[in-house]
Parts: structure tokens; C-alpha cells; sequence
């Protein structure tokens, strides 16, 4: 835990120079895609999303074994009723596994740091809301949107995204294509509707506004969907 308790700490001194419109070195690019990497991996969404991969490699695997055990001959120890029972638990999957939430831990921490050289190579841009609005936040605020290059096969990924993450009510960080360049840029009311309207689809359960008038709003926008 001291770990996160350290990253957290980077937050603080970064929205600081954002205030005052400083440049950002390379370190801090390192500093905020570290900031980001984590709270990216260890929300609800992220846990249940390795959680469902563990699930499914673990399920796959006991059905090829239980598959080439029963193909083999390797059942003759058993009854038909237990072999029908076998099949109906391990090829139609009626059994549940727990992932420890120490594997998802583990896993988060082994690729923050991947993701971090990763997020951290890209061009950084930090949006600053006009005045009368407001970036919100939810409980998966790394948001994504595919590059117009990217296949429709493929996942969203580091590097065929862009990516959108609000940092407080009043700035929001976009990165987008390898490279070293950071700005600051001021955007509209229509603008921070629309990243507001994308970090809402993004949220698992929770959103953060500042207002329950904008909150409504958004409610009202996806239910008309």
C-alpha cells in the first residue's frame, strides 16, 4: 500500500504547476502517466474486467484437461451419473472461481509500469473548461476513443486511442499519437458537454459532479438515447 500512497502523493504537486500554467518536463509526463496508469487500473471496472480474464483462462483450461481426460478413457473410474455430472459442471461451466483480490493487485502493479512508459511517450495536451463549466468525474474516468486508423476488430488499446482523463472540475488531459509536445488549451461549454457526455458512458457505477443540475443533464441526454 505504501506503493499507491506514493503515487498518490504526485497528484497534488502536478495540478499545481497545471494551475499556474507551467511546462511540464519529461519527468513530470512520467510523474502524472504514473498518477493516471494507476487509478486507471485498480477501479472496479479494471478488477472486474482481469477478474473475467482469470475466470475465463481458468474454465478453458479445466475443459480442455476434464476433454482429453474423457477422450483417453481416463473416466473409468466413475459412474455415468458422475461423468454426466462432470460434463454439466466443467463443459457447460456451472461452477464459479474466485480470483483473490491479491492477483488483481499484483497484476496492476506488474503493469502500471508498462503503461506508464506507454501513456508517458504520448503527445500530452491539458484542456481547461471556460468559465460556467465543468469537467465531471466517475469511478472510471480513464476514458478512450478509437483513432480513425484503428481496425473495428480490434480492443481498445494504449496505443489505437485517445485518451481522455479529467484531472480536476476545471481541467481534463487528453493524450493522443507518440510524441514529446505538451500545451495547454482553453475549450468551450459545447466542448466540455461532449467530454462530459463521454466520461458519463465510460462510468461503471458512480459519477462526481460538483452540481446536481449538471448531473441531470447527462441523465437526461442518455435517456433520450
Amino acid at each position: 500500500m505504501g506503493q499507491i500512497k506514493s503515487v498518490d502523493s504526485l497528484y497534488s504537486r502536478l495540478i499545481k504547476k497545471i494551475e499556474e500554467k507551467e511546462p511540464f518536463t519529461k519527468y513530470d509526463k512520467i510523474d502524472l502517466s504514473t498518477f493516471i496508469a494507476y487509478q486507471h487500473l485498480r477501479t472496479p471496472t479494471q478488477r472486474k474486467n482481469y477478474n473475467n480474464m482469470v475466470i475465463s483462462s481458468h474454465k478453458q483450461i479445466n475443459k480442455l484437461v476434464f476433454s482429453m481426460k474423457k477422450n483417453k478413457g481416463q473416466l473409468m473410474d466413475y459412474t455415468d451419473n458422475e461423468i454426466e455430472s462432470l460434463i454439466d459442471t466443467f463443459i457447460n461451466e456451472k461452477y464459479d472461481v474466485e480470483v483473490p483480490k491479491e492477483r488483481s493487485l499484483g497484476f496492476m502493479l506488474d503493469f502500471s509500469k508498462k503503461m506508464t512508459t506507454m501513456l508517458s511517450n504520448h503527445n500530452f495536451i491539458i484542456l481547461e473548461a471556460s468559465k460556467r463549466a465543468e469537467f465531471i468525474s466517475s469511478d472510471n474516468p480513464y476514458c478512450m476513443v478509437k483513432e480513425k486508423w484503428s481496425e473495428n476488430w480490434s480492443g481498445f488499446g494504449v496505443v489505437n486511442t485517445i485518451k481522455f482523463f479529467p484531472l480536476t472540475p476545471k481541467y481534463l488531459l487528453v493524450l493522443n499519437d507518440p510524441g514529446d509536445k505538451f500545451e495547454y488549451m482553453k475549450v468551450n461549454k459545447s466542448d466540455v458537454r461532449s467530454l462530459n457526455r463521454l466520461i458519463f458512458s465510460w462510468a461503471d457505477r458512480l459519477i462526481f459532479p460538483r452540481n446536481i443540475t449538471l448531473l441531470d443533464s447527462l441523465i437526461d441526454v442518455h435517456r433520450k438515447k
